[in-house]
């Protein structure tokens, strides 16, 4: 798992709710780093929540900063 996650909200509230779902999706993603980065891999996720009539209503970026 993911140790080093941080998390943003713009324009958005974040909850524990919330924490724990980002933290549990982004963290099964280890299975596809190599052996010797999923010590020090770390991940930065921005939750943006945006007005779109009818469409999506949050927008996520996630970047995971593996060594080498």
């Amino acid at each position: 798992m993911i140790k080093d996650i941080t998390l943003t909200g713009v324009k958005y509230e974040l909850n524990a709710t919330t924490k724990n779902y980002v933290e549990r999706k982004i963290g099964s993603l280890v299975k596809y780093l190599p052996r010797h980065a999923r010590k020090s891999a770390s991940a930065d996720v921005k939750i943006k929540q945006v007005d779109n009539p009818g469409g999506n209503q949050y927008e996520v970026a996630v970047i995971i900063t593996v060594p080498d």
